[in-house]
């Protein structure tokens, strides 16, 4: 049987809050974890106006993390675009126990956030600005 975590309220202000400031050039990102214990989806850190390779410092080696992030991407025909991405970090060291427990809860999290852009991440240093272009002009942005 598989357990779907809660999900603390102050993971979606912060979301909330974050993407709805002004926009900035670099990366916003709110990172979240699952508080083992309380099975409860919580805020680990918020990053604004961030480079990428900041929020891949911030991804740690063994564990999970949801990722919601923002920036600006401009377009092939030159537009500004702000897409908001939602990307499920699990590196291969995870214990399976850990990766079972992010993976059950993750649906629920980003139907929660009301994002369709969601994307797998297993290996950290894959994100990179040119990954995400590359996952989001495949999807249409």
């Amino acid at each position: 049987m598989s357990i779907v975590c809660e999900i603390d309220s102050q993971v979606l202000t912060d979301v909330r809050k974050t993407f709805r400031t002004a926009v900035n050039t670099g990366f916003n990102v709110c990172l979240a974890k699952i508080d083992r214990k309380k099975l409860l989806i919580v805020p680990d850190k918020v990053l604004t106006g961030v480079s990428i390779e900041d929020v891949v410092d911030e991804l740690p080696d063994d564990s999970p993390r949801y990722l919601t992030l923002s920036y600006k991407m401009i377009t092939g025909d030159g537009r500004a675009s702000y897409p908001l991405v939602f990307i499920y970090y699990c590196p291969p060291t995870t214990s399976p126990e850990l990766a079972m427990l992010y993976a059950s809860s993750q649906q629920i999290f980003q139907n929660r956030l009301n994002l369709g852009k969601v994307y797998m991440l297993h290996e950290s240093e894959e994100l990179t600005e040119e990954w995400l272009n590359e996952k989001l002009l495949k999807f249409g942005n």
